[in-house]
């Protein structure tokens, strides 16, 4: 079997990285780019149980779509992706992230079985700092949606997410949550937890992961936490920022 991943990030400059970031990737027109190792750390983690469990005469290769919002140069990638599907004889196409990218790259892989996992945003829409949806948000989720109703199989994080599709593509819809290493994390007593930890055990903790995406919105989160606070004053906001997600 022959899969083919479809990987969508910001492209960068070898020196806007640290060295152990860095991430070589080709895009669909053969081009090697460098990417963040951060942004697709549970993408490779899926990739790589994937090629587990498939057999030895399996092979994944693994693309990425680059400036996703440029419309003309989408447009060249979806006809490179249509000459190396049926060049590659590629069995199913998986891609990871919806908007225009998705929509085009589904119409692109013809009758060769196309997956879409929908990541968070690409589905729920982005938000101002007010909380406003805006227009870049709504037409992110419209594309997505087409993209779902075009995908053979669609993986998504969450019912939530689940409830902004059509009840039409239910049964082609597969909830499957982040998983963790189990080698790295393992159930013990909260208390026990604090004190590894070094942490107070008399306080409560909120984890916020804030990788600097302002559909994160750091801000209306620590605010969040401030009026907690009034009423709960042993409650403490760790914010998480700039390491490994194991």
């Amino acid at each position: 079997m022959q899969v083919l991943i479809l990987l969508t990030g910001k492209v960068y400059a070898p020196n806007e990285l640290p060295a152990d970031r860095q991430l070589p990737g080709k895009d669909l027109l053969g081009q090697t780019h460098v990417f963040d190792r951060m942004e697709f750390v549970n993408n490779l983690q899926t990739i790589a149980a994937v090629q587990q469990a498939l057999d030895s005469n399996s092979n994944i290769e693994i693309r990425h779509i680059v400036q996703r919002q440029n419309i003309w140069l989408l447009k060249k990638q979806a006809k490179a992706l249509q000459q190396f599907v049926q060049q590659q004889n590629i069995d199913i196409v998986h891609q990871f992230w919806g908007g225009p990218a998705a929509w085009m790259m589904s119409k692109a892989t013809g009758k060769t079985p196309y997956v879409l996992s929908l990541l968070g945003s690409d589905l729920m829409g982005t938000y101002n700092v007010a909380g406003k949806s805006s227009w870049k948000g709504w037409l992110l989720q419209w594309f997505s949606r087409l993209a779902a109703i075009r995908a053979n199989a669609v993986v998504l994080m969450s019912a939530k997410m689940k409830s902004r599709l059509s009840p039409a593509l239910y049964n082609k819809t597969h909830i499957i949550p982040e998983g963790i290493d189990a080698n790295v994390f393992t159930p013990m007593p909260m208390q026990d937890a604090k004190r590894q930890l070094g942490w107070d055990e008399a306080k409560q903790y909120i984890l916020f992961f804030d990788n600097g995406n302002r559909v994160k919105n750091a801000p209306f989160a620590a605010q969040v936490v401030h009026e907690v606070q009034q009423q709960f004053p042993s409650v403490e906001m760790l914010r998480v920022q700039q390491v490994p997600h194991q």
